[in-house]
């Protein structure tokens, strides 16, 4: 099989509501969803519940938001592996 090219998708710089998910932001800003990925990353399961329960109060119909606070909020209650 030959390699593929990358090349974007069909809704390349799209969120799931169709908002532009690659809004220009000014040099060294992070989007809100960015901060959250970035704080699972490093560990800050506080941070990441709290970043994803923003995202989850402006994106409502984004279950993937509303998911990722409750999983991270079992984590800290105890209920999952990775928590305190």
């Amino acid at each position: 099989k030959p390699d593929k090219p990358d090349k974007p998708g069909r809704d390349a710089g799209a969120g799931r509501d169709g908002k532009d998910a690659g809004a220009t932001l000014p040099a060294g800003t992070k989007t809100l969803e960015r901060q959250a990925v970035d704080h699972v990353a490093a560990g800050e399961t506080a941070k990441a519940a709290a970043t994803y329960e923003e995202l989850m109060r402006r994106d409502p119909n984004n279950k993937v938001y509303a998911e990722a606070a409750r999983i991270l909020r079992a984590k800290l209650d105890g209920g999952l592996p990775g928590g305190p």
